[in-house]
């Protein structure tokens, strides 16, 4: 009776083991999947807003506002 006693709460335990395991491997790869989706949207959106920016800001205008600026002083370091 005590053998039987200690096997079933041996593989009572060690079943307890293997479904931690198998959810935290499964909440691992989630979290994995999640942060690369949102890091993949923070850089898609980052992109978006750039091109956005750049499409506004033609070349010529670019231009003319660097013309109009005149040439800009180089700043040397003093190390």
């Amino acid at each position: 009776m005590k053998k039987l006693f200690v096997q079933f709460y041996l593989l009572l335990f060690v079943c307890f083991l293997v479904m931690t395991m198998l959810v935290g491997l499964v909440y691992k790869f989630t979290a994995e999947r999640a942060g690369r989706q949102s890091l993949d949207d923070l850089m898609k959106s980052s992109l978006y807003l750039m091109r956005s920016e750049l499409r506004e800001n033609s070349a010529a205008r670019l231009e003319q506002n660097a013309q109009r600026a005149g040439p800009q002083p180089v700043v040397r370091s003093a190390y």
